[in-house]
């Protein structure tokens, strides 16, 4: 690249192009970039800890009207992974919109072609859901359960909302969290609850 003392010089080298306009211009191809500070002088990103032969990084592109911003990523691996880091004990914070229920949305196949969409509150509280140190399958209702409901399994399926029927000298009590089951002939000695939590 030439050396240049003036602004409005253009820039004619192999890695940039165009006089300098701050905005628009010059355009520079390839960069080293170690450090960029915020208007107040402090570190707004810092690059680090690059492999001297990197092959694989990252992309930030914008996108037309209706469509998002986004961090990708590109290189010559076929298979990249995305990878989101804290310091400490610190979380990876994802935010979604403060004034609608959508938080999250999983894209998968070909293009992103399914989505799975998380539904979150944006209510002023914090909660907490506790994954096992085991592996599995998530169990889904297909809608809220009402009192006295219970989820079945359904093969192929999710599990499907059903209730316990009364039978002969059997009586089924339901309340917000709880079932009760009794016999009311006296002749078995039957009577047990079924509690959020204890079955």
């Amino acid at each position: 690249m030439p050396v240049i003392n003036q602004v409005g010089n253009a820039l004619t080298g192999s890695t940039g192009t165009g006089a300098f306009v701050g905005a628009t211009s010059p355009t520079i191809t390839t960069p080293i970039i170690g450090q960029v500070n915020a208007p107040i002088g402090l570190p707004a990103f810092i690059t680090s800890g690059t492999p001297a032969l990197a092959v694989n990084y990252l992309n930030l592109y914008g996108n037309v009207t209706g469509g998002g911003a986004g961090i990708g990523v590109l290189g010559t691996d076929a298979n990249i992974n995305l990878v989101l880091t804290s310091t400490g004990e610190a979380a990876v914070i994802i935010g979604g919109t403060t004034t609608a229920s959508s938080c999250v949305v999983f894209r998968s196949g070909a293009g992103g072609q399914h989505s799975t969409l998380f539904l979150c509150p944006f209510t002023a509280a914090t909660r907490t859901i506790t994954v096992p140190d085991a592996d599995g399958t998530m169990m889904l209702t297909a809608a809220a359960l009402t009192n006295g409901q219970i989820p079945i399994g359904v093969t192929g399926g999710i599990p499907a909302a059903a209730t316990i029927t009364a039978g002969t000298n059997i009586t089924v009590t339901s309340a917000s969290g709880a079932i009760t089951i009794s016999e009311t002939n006296n002749l078995y000695a039957i009577s047990f609850i079924m509690s959020r939590g204890l079955y």
